[in-house]
């Protein structure tokens, strides 16, 4: 049935051990689901995080090439099952997950890539001024579940606890290495590049399948302090929009349109009337998000 995999680098040891037994509790026959570990060239072996009680249960394989993309592919060539469950090294998941996972899946015969709800859980409680911005930690509370044929975001579903059928995973895996600019759309070392999740999910569109997010499936994602700071919202928000842009052009060839210098000019002075000195700073990492994708497609 399920492929469960996590791609992890460097793991916090306690919100680890919180992963891996929310796991270990799954309402879900065991004979029904694997679970791999990629370990993403960590510092310190991953394999000797898993308590003894594991190690039999869990397949770690170790990916050297530095990056989610490349630590994604890994535990796609090691799945065997026809659905992959991809979750992160900070998502606690719900007891049931992959039990309503697979009611979704038995429920919906046209699906192909589906998630839940994401809850945050915050080292720190954020400070206001940051909380507009969230969002882009992969937080999200629908109030009812929404599945369609389209590439819309209130259907497509984020990485973490992403469902989706191994073929696509297999098809997405064998774009990606031939396509760098695709390869390059998600994280990687102090890049913080965000969008193969939405190109993996939008391949089930491309393909014909349905799409969505279900109310039914629901984790914890874990948050440390550093993520709410405001500097690495900023740079959040500059990455985000670069890899937003890239993809529309990879899928669409939709270039990004240049800002309007007057126009940001007012905004600027708009922001500044208010005190709103971070909302500005958030509209410059958008426009060089957007002017770093157009440099990009330039040197194609």
């Amino acid at each position: 049935m399920f492929s469960v995999i996590i791609c992890t680098y460097n793991p916090n040891p306690t919100i680890f051990m919180r992963v891996l037994d929310a796991l270990e509790n799954q309402d879900f026959n065991n004979t029904e689901w694997e679970w791999i570990v990629v370990d993403n060239a960590s510092t310190n072996p991953v394999k000797e995080m898993i308590p003894s009680y594991l190690s039999e249960r869990i397949q770690v394989v170790e990916e050297k090439k530095p990056g989610l993309t490349a630590a994604r592919i890994c535990g796609i060539q090691q799945a065997k099952f026809d659905w992959i469950v991809f979750i992160d090294d900070d998502n606690v998941l719900s007891l049931q997950y992959l039990l309503n996972a697979k009611h979704i899946i038995e429920s919906h015969s046209t699906i192909g890539a589906f998630g839940g709800r994401l809850l945050p859980e915050y080292e720190m409680e954020p400070d206001p001024v940051v909380v507009p911005h969230l969002f882009m930690l992969a937080i999200r509370n629908p109030t009812s579940d929404c599945v369609g044929l389209r590439y819309d975001w209130e259907v497509t579903p984020f990485g973490a606890g992403m469902v989706v059928r191994k073929e696509l995973a297999v098809q997405y895996a064998a774009l990606t290495v031939s396509d760098a600019m695709r390869y390059g759309l998600d994280r990687k070392e102090g890049s913080l590049m965000s969008s193969g999740d939405v190109d993996m999910a939008h391949l089930a569109v491309d393909k014909g399948y349905t799409i969505g997010v279900f109310t039914a499936l629901s984790l914890v994602h874990v948050i440390p302090a550093v993520r709410v700071s405001t500097s690495y919202l900023f740079n959040m928000m500059r990455y985000n929009t670069l890899s937003n842009h890239l993809l529309f052009y990879i899928r669409f060839k939709r270039l990004p349109s240049k800002p309007n210098r007057m126009r940001r000019i007012k905004q600027h002075l708009r922001f500044w009337k208010r005190g709103a000195w971070f909302e500005s700073a958030m509209l410059r990492a958008r426009d060089w998000g957007t002017y770093e994708a157009i440099k990009r497609i330039k040197q194609l």
